[in-house]
């Protein structure tokens, strides 16, 4: 009877993950799996962390696929997931989003946002999200690479470009800088308690993690004043 009952968990196991393969099949763009070029046009790597790291893909309608490779091209502005040695691009159009642990800690990205000057397919990591969210759009670039000498192959190089960003509970987006004096101008009304908040918990407007906590109480303050 034991043996029936293992045997019965490993068949379910294997349709369970069977079926989350198809779902991430389903939802990639479709085409042949991505090639990646011996030639060395550039320096430095497109991705958000060059390595695959396991993860979860949260679809449109809800469902989610779990323990998966994945990888974010910050230059193309996509999403990968990995399979049997393969890189697949998922559409954006059917996903709300993906997390990855890295380093032992959760970074969270969502797309399907109304952010100015952005599409919706757009890949934003996210602080907190509530009344209002924190953002930070992670872009990568070409640029010219100086190092490279005339005639030389590699000729470019991809350079990093952060941009936090609060997107406000009427829709608007407003670039924060990470400074008092910028979050006074964004919250006047209520920066006092603000403030005082600040100094209580020791906040650092650097630590992505009190950000978090920092945000989650102007969010409260935001929602008593309405």
């Amino acid at each position: 009877m034991t043996k029936f009952f293992h045997l019965f968990a490993l068949i379910l196991l294997s349709s369970s993950c069977y079926a989350q393969f198809e779902l991430l099949q389903d939802s990639r763009v479709p085409g042949a799996p991505l090639q990646v070029s011996n030639s060395v046009e550039y320096s430095g790597s497109p991705y958000y962390i060059n390595e695959w790291s396991k993860g979860i893909v949260t679809f449109a309608n809800g469902q989610q696929v779990k323990d998966v490779d994945l990888r974010y091209n910050a230059l193309e502005d996509h999403l990968e997931f990995q399979k049997d040695g393969n890189a697949f691009i998922l559409d954006p159009s059917k996903i709300s989003g993906f997390e990855v642990r890295i380093s032992g800690i959760n970074h969270r990205f969502a797309n399907g946002l109304s952010v100015s000057g952005f599409s919706a397919a757009a890949f934003f990591r996210v602080i907190y999200q509530g009344k209002l969210s924190l953002l930070v759009k992670h872009t990568k670039y070409f640029a010219n690479s100086p190092s490279a000498s005339y005639g030389s192959s590699m000729y470019r190089e991809i350079q990093s470009k952060d941009m936090t960003m609060i997107l406000l509970s009427d829709g608007t987006t407003v670039p924060f800088k990470r400074t008092k004096k910028n979050l006074k101008d964004i919250f006047s009304s209520n920066f006092e308690s603000i403030d005082q908040y600040m100094k209580k918990e020791g906040i650092s407007l650097k630590e992505d993690s009190d950000l978090e906590k920092l945000f989650a109480f102007i969010d409260s303050l935001e929602n008593q004043t309405k």
